[in-house]
This record gives structure tokens, sequence and C-alpha cells, in this order.
């Protein structure tokens, strides 16, 4: 599973035994939208991640690199996937070729065979 803004917030919170209410109350925001941060539904500024990150006692950059690398994560598999259909792509566009010499040539597919090893 991947680990979001959110996600970390949320795991800092209870690693801290803090409740939602309590992070809330030191950090100056509403509880509902604490909630709504750590659902990733929300995405807080810069001031208020500043004050959430002291309240939880780490630097706000580390909560920033905590989803950066779970983005970076998602982005090398996204480009994965897409190497993945490019290269099928590729091969279906080869065996499309392999067909169209053989009909051009009027050959059969294995006398276009035998003479392509000649």
């Amino acid at each position: 599973m991947a680990v979001t803004l959110g996600k970390s917030i949320q795991i800092l919170r209870q690693a801290k035994g803090l409740s939602q209410g309590e992070l809330a109350k030191i950090a100056s925001l509403s509880v509902p939208y604490l909630s709504l941060i750590e659902a990733d539904k929300r995405h807080p500024s810069m001031p208020v991640l500043e004050r959430m990150s002291a309240s939880l006692g780490v630097p706000a950059l580390f909560l920033i690199r905590q989803s950066m690398s779970t983005a970076n994560a998602s982005v090398l598999g996204a480009e994965s996937d897409a190497e993945t259909g490019i290269q099928s792509a590729i091969n279906g566009l080869v065996e499309l070729e392999k067909h169209l010499k053989v009909l051009v040539s009027g050959t059969k597919p294995d006398e276009s065979i035998q003479q392509d090893n000649s």
C-alpha cells in the first residue's frame, strides 16, 4: 500500500498516541479538516503542514519527502507500464509487417519464411 501524505500524518499521529482531536487542537485545525487531510481528500497548505509537522515532532520536509517517494514510485510504475505497452505495439507492428510482405509477394507464409532464410 502506498504511503500518502495523509497516511503519513495519520501514522505519525497514532505513533505519538494522539487522537485527531488532540492533534487538531495543537495544530489549530478543525477535526473534520484534519480527517479530510488524513483521508487524502484535502491537501494542506504549507503553513498548515508546518503546524502539523511541528505538533508531530518531525520536519515538514519529512512529510513532503514521504509523499514524494510514493509519487515517484507511482510514476516509475506508470513508465514501466508504458514501456511494456510500447513494446507490445512494436511487436504487433513487426507481425503485421511480416503478414503484409506475404500478401504483397503473393507467396504462402511457409514459402516466405523459407525465402527469408536463404
